[in-house]
């Protein structure tokens, strides 16, 4: 990334109105951040979405492949984010066009379960959520260019009003469905067992 693109973590404690640069340390907001990611990841695997109000909503696209081994379909995934409606309007920004399954369910984060895993009060991690998506409109609102790093999913940016969200090639390869060997091939994973070589009785000791 170009060095004058703004990190959201960065800019939250270079902020003085910021009450988490001031009660919480960088670590901590990131801890935050990357246990929720996690969650989203754990629900794209079980084909279901959430949303973070007033940013946008974490889905997933799918698709199917034929492979030509006898007309054998493969399903593909992918995890795609798309920009709050609000959000975009609000400050003209542009996204492509994601193709979204809409039988895929969406949830609001869930705060019990974030509060279990980073050991914080639902009070704490509701602020923590607040505050860094409103310093996040802050930075696109001043026209800056801006990423978002959801380490282990993927980076959102803004850049030039333009949304763009990159996941993580290790995110992609664990939301993939698993696949059934096909059972042509069965046998190639059987374990290779050497023959066990017989001397001729006739010729023994020749």
């Amino acid at each position: 990334m170009p060095s004058s693109i703004a990190n959201i973590f960065d800019e939250i404690f270079k902020h003085p109105m910021s009450t988490l640069g001031t009660r919480y340390k960088k670590q901590d907001v990131l801890h935050v951040w990357a246990r929720l990611a996690e969650r989203i990841r754990e629900l794209l695997k079980q084909e279901k979405g959430i949303v973070v109000k007033g940013l946008g909503t974490f889905s997933l696209s799918k698709w199917t492949l034929e492979t030509g081994n006898n007309g054998r379909i493969l399903e593909m995934r992918k995890p795609i984010f798309i920009i709050s409606k609000s959000l975009a309007e609000e400050f003209d920004l542009h996204q492509r066009k994601e193709y979204v399954n809409d039988a895929i369910p969406l949830a609001p984060i869930s705060y019990q379960w974030l509060s279990g895993r980073c050991g914080l009060s639902k009070g704490t991690l509701i602020g923590c959520v607040e505050e860094t998506v409103q310093c996040f409109r802050r930075i696109v609102s001043e026209g800056r260019d801006v990423e978002f790093p959801l380490a282990p999913l993927g980076n959102l940016v803004i850049a030039k009003t333009n949304v763009s969200f990159i996941s993580y090639d290790q995110c992609e390869r664990e939301i993939q469905k698993p696949t059934k060997p096909c059972v042509k091939f069965a046998a190639a994973k059987v374990n290779y067992r050497p023959k066990i070589r017989v001397p001729c009785l006739a010729h023994d000791g020749q």
